[in-house]
């Protein structure tokens, strides 16, 4: 059995035994890992009740990119600019988003909310950070920062 599948039953086995009381309390989880069956912790999560956001990878989520790739080129995908002083230098943080794209290339997929975070070093251009979420929460202007300081929370923790 190869790690990854260890670690998709333990994730499975901690979300059947935790999800009911993390609905009740209104908490959501948060993973860092999916890549081989995202489908089965989204489809988990929706079967407790449970919200999640999960880590969003271009390599194991080729489909759902090319999706995103083709939003981007319409003009229609969600873009949030922001600039931050962090005290010495400013930091310029790209949010982009969309929501209700298809998981997978499967005609019947589940559907996610996408977002992704790109921290660039304002005065050399340099990339900082740069991850991606899919969530059950709506993706706005106004949500995009706390899904992603949601996500990224687990990552730093």
């Amino acid at each position: 059995m190869k790690k990854q599948d260890c670690e998709i039953q333990a994730g499975k086995r901690w979300v059947e035994k935790h999800g009911d009381f993390l609905r009740k309390t209104g908490c959501h989880h948060v993973g860092r890992r999916f890549v081989q069956s995202p489908t089965v912790f989204v489809r988990l999560s929706r079967t407790k009740k449970l919200h999640f956001i999960l880590v969003c990878k271009p390599d194991s989520h080729v489909n759902l990119y090319e999706t995103v790739e083709f939003l981007t080129a319409q003009g229609v995908l969600g873009i949030k600019v922001v600039r931050r002083w962090n005290g010495r230098y400013a930091e310029i943080f790209t949010y982009r988003y969309a929501n209700k794209l298809p998981l997978n290339g499967d005609p019947s997929a589940l559907k996610v909310n996408w977002c992704e975070l790109i921290i660039t070093r304002e005065d050399s251009g340099d990339i900082l950070y740069k991850n991606a979420f899919v969530t059950d929460f709506e993706v706005t202007d106004t949500t995009v920062e706390a899904i992603m300081r949601d996500g990224r929370a687990r990552l730093e923790g």
